[in-house]
């Protein structure tokens, strides 16, 4: 018997957005150290920024002097903004202006990792409503009728098994569809014949998990 990985997809997207939040937030976290480190060993000043060019005052050995520094950011054109310089090179400054970049990252960070933990909330309730139906459903052996490949959004090729379970007390016939399979073989070959272990409950139906399958070439008489 092959198991069947419950909540595959959700587990992939995840990961996915768990690892972009934390590249997010590490990056701007860089930003964030570099930040600090220059803001407690440069000097705090004002400067006045025109056509491409920044004007500020520094005081170095109890005497001011106006430095001008070369800063290119059309949307500060005739404002005053807050600089850091370096008082060792009063021409190299930081712009205060900058940290929107952190805020940025770290933001853009924290709501990839939120919807990362939506989607883990997701998965869990899944998880458990999916257990006590493998624990308080009946388990039949349902027969594959066939097999179909679909794409996903991206273009991706996964499988779907379609089967049935005739109730031998009712006569009734249910229908169990799997979840997203991605196995090598059956894209190889669809024309195939097996069973599918079903979980589901009586009172509802459509309430099912399928935790298994198996399969073997259908024989050409």
């Amino acid at each position: 018997m092959i198991k069947i990985k419950q909540n595959l997809s959700l587990k992939i997207v995840r990961t996915v957005f768990l690892l972009m939040g934390l590249v997010w937030i590490i990056i701007g976290s860089v930003f964030l150290l570099i930040h600090i480190n220059r803001t407690t060993s440069f000097t705090k000043s004002t400067a006045y920024y025109y056509n491409g060019r920044l004007t500020y005052q520094v005081i170095e050995q109890g005497y001011f002097e106006q430095v001008e520094s070369p800063y290119e950011d059309d949307a500060l054109e005739s404002t005053y903004i807050t600089i850091y310089y370096d008082p060792a090179n009063p021409t190299k400054c930081y712009v205060e202006n900058q940290i929107d970049l952190i805020y940025t990252f770290e933001g853009m960070g924290l709501c990839f990792v939120i919807v990362s933990c939506v989607i883990s909330f997701i998965i869990l309730r899944r998880t458990r409503i999916q257990t006590n139906i493998i624990m308080n459903g009946q388990t039949v052996t349902a027969e594959i009728k066939n097999v179909e490949i679909k794409k996903d959004s991206d273009n991706n090729k996964y499988i779907i098994l379609h089967t049935t379970f005739l109730d031998p007390f009712t006569g009734i016939e249910y229908s169990f569809d799997s979840p997203n399979i991605r196995d090598k073989e059956l894209f190889k070959n669809q024309n195939v014949e097996g069973t599918a272990i079903v979980h589901f409950l009586r009172k509802d139906p459509k309430q099912y998990v399928m935790s298994a399958y198996e399969y073997k070439n259908k024989r050409n008489y």
